[in-house]
């Protein structure tokens, strides 16, 4: 696979047991954009698919307890709070729910340490991931894997805190990027 517009970046192949799909809808919903939450400014949160989730900062306030039940997996740019401020709920409507249902939360490895240290503890809040409802997955910078029928590449980009972007691409080459601001 190529990246256009990438100076060479050593792509390596990254497998996880997650669904794999043929044809991807590409469909892409907006739950929010703003880095700030007032009335009608929803924080961080990109729907891919309606399983598919880039930042976890608008979920439960946005998404209805169906839709919710649908996401499979979260991808993490970074973890300031107005980007994961939603998964913690998320979790709490699955317990609710008594579903046995699995969201698996992917990013770089500082992103995932500090949701695992400052977010999901048992201080802050319960650490989802001890009864298997949240599961913390490591990628890699310039790793590609594939999910539902898609190739996800996170990239490095600057941002006061360890960040990437990801870059997605469907099975009929449509893609597109999803980034912080930088």
């Amino acid at each position: 696979m190529t990246v256009t517009g990438v100076s060479p970046i050593g792509l390596h192949k990254q497998d996880f047991p997650i669904g794999e799909r043929l044809e991807s809808d590409m469909r892409i919903k907006v739950l929010g954009c703003s880095g700030a939450e007032f009335p009608g400014h929803n924080l961080p949160g990109f729907l891919l698919d309606n399983k598919i989730l880039f930042d976890g900062g608008s979920i439960t306030n946005v998404l209805n307890k169906k839709s919710q039940l649908k996401i499979e997996n979260i991808f993490i740019t970074h973890a300031h709070l107005d980007h994961v401020k939603g998964i913690p709920f998320l979790a709490d409507n699955i317990i609710i729910e008594s579903r046995r249902h699995k969201v698996n939360i992917l990013s770089v490895s500082p992103v995932i340490r500090t949701i695992r240290k400052n977010i999901l503890n048992s201080s802050v809040w319960p650490d989802f991931t001890l009864k298997g409802i949240l599961r913390l997955k490591e990628l890699k910078i310039n790793q590609e894997i594939k999910i539902d029928g898609f190739t996800v590449i996170p990239l490095s980009v600057n941002h006061s805190v360890p960040a990437v972007g990801y870059f997605v691409e469907d099975n009929r080459n449509r893609r597109f990027f999803y980034t912080v601001y930088t």
